[in-house]
Formats: structure tokens, sequence, C-alpha cells
């Protein structure tokens, strides 16, 4: 925000902070989840746990918050022009795409945070703590350089690249060497049916848009449409049964 608002102006800056708020609350979702687990992971740690009971336990947690932060961006990309446009207006469209452009990348390290709370119950955050001020000396970078010629987007893109190479990359070339567990195999465990469920409800009210759009109305009745088929479809395709169980149980 600070180098937006010194070389572009204060309207960019209202802009971007609008998107940046849309990036928090989303993080927030999965930071909501990963904060109440610590507890049963440092048990775990100090169970003599190995890789594969890692795998399982970052998989159980995983899917919950991929449940959750999957459906929140399916329904920001069928529903999130519409709803800037009713919240602050037309001329705030591209605080939709400044959005996206922060919360796609950010998804992968947020769903696998579990792994986060591993390395904190054995004492492993050094790298992660390099990891993190590279990426910052990226981003600022980026940011700086590109702004000038992209506005921005550029420091949007600054944001994302700086969390693939330091967050996604990095890290997960990390988890894979010293806790010894699959990462490409937790994130196909993690994703796998959930993100049917997440896709079909994101198409269909894509589809709405073009039939209506405009209103608070269509926007709720599109809302209510797509959390109604993403309900359905999980309940009945993209949990397993064990994970049925425990859900309608505690319910």
């Amino acid at each position: 925000n600070i180098v937006i608002g010194a070389m572009i102006g204060t309207s960019a800056v209202t802009i971007y902070s609008f998107a940046i708020q849309i990036y928090n609350m989303y993080e927030q979702c999965a930071t909501s989840v990963s904060s109440v687990i610590l507890p049963s992971v440092t048990k775990l740690v100090y169970s003599g746990a190995e890789g594969r009971d890692y795998e399982k336990v970052i998989i159980k947690y995983g899917r919950i918050q991929w449940a959750v932060l999957g459906a929140a961006l399916g329904g920001f990309i069928c529903l999130g022009k519409d709803f800037f446009a009713l919240w602050l207006g037309k001329g705030f469209s591209d605080g939709y795409y400044l959005s996206l452009i922060l919360m796609i990348p950010v998804t992968f390290p947020l769903i696998v945070n579990t792994c986060l709370a591993i390395l904190k119950a054995k004492n492993l955050l050094f790298f992660r703590t390099v990891a993190l001020a590279y990426s910052v000396v990226i981003n600022a970078a980026l940011t700086i350089v590109g702004t000038k010629l992209w506005g921005y987007y550029a420091a949007a893109w600054g944001t994302a690249i700086s969390t693939i190479i330091g967050s996604v990359i990095s890290l997960n070339i990390y988890y894979h060497v010293k806790l010894k567990i699959s990462m490409i195999k937790i994130y196909f465990r993690i994703m796998h049916r959930t993100t049917l469920c997440i896709v079909v409800p994101t198409l269909i009210c894509w589809f709405l848009n073009s039939h209506i759009s405009g209103t608070w109305s269509a926007f709720l009745i599109k809302a209510f449409v797509y959390v109604t088929i993403y309900a359905v479809l999980m309940c009945v395709f993209g949990l397993s049964k064990d994970e049925r169980k425990k859900i309608f149980a505690r319910s």
C-alpha cells in the first residue's frame, strides 16, 4: 500500500486495500482451523511419530481446510465480481481480479499448514523464517519495480510470485526432506473428490451470472444455489465414509 500510494495515488490504495481485506478474511478461514490443532500435533510428535503418521494427520486436517477454503474460493470466483459491484460500485471491479491473484497461490500452503504445526512442535522453524525473509525481499523488489510499469497488479503478482517461491516450492521441498513425507501424495489426497464438489457449483453459478445479476436478490439466490449444491455433493460424493460418520455423529 505504501508503494502503491507513492507511485500511483490514494485511489489505487483504496482499491488494493479492499482486495487485501478479502485476502485476509480468506486466510483466516484456514488459520482458524490450524490454531486449534497444535496440542494434538505436539502430542503426536512426542509419541515418536514418523513420516506416514504425519501424512495421515496432515491429510485429515487438510481436507477440512480445503473443504472450507475451496468452497470460499469457488464461491468468490463465480460471485466475487457481483459482490464487488454491489458492495463498492462498478469502479472497483479491479478488486475482484486483485483478490484472486492474491488468494489462489496462498491456498496451497494454507491447506497443508498442519506441517507448520509439526515444525513448531519439532522446533524446526529456522528454514521457514529464512524462506519468509527472502519472500519479502522478492515481493518488495517486484512491487517497487513492477508498479511503475503495471500499476497495482504488479503488487498483487509480486505477492503471488513470492508466495509460490517461498511458501509453496521452498517449504514443500523442506517438508519432503525434513519430515520425510510425500507432498504430492498429500495434495492429491486432500483434493481427491472434494475438488469436483467445488467445481460443479462454481460452473453452475457462473452460468447463472449471464441470466441473473446486478441486484442483491440475484446475488443471494446464486449464493444459496452454490451452497446447496456444494453441501449436497460433499455429503453424497466428496466426503469419505469415515468423514460422514464423524460429522453426522457429532450433529
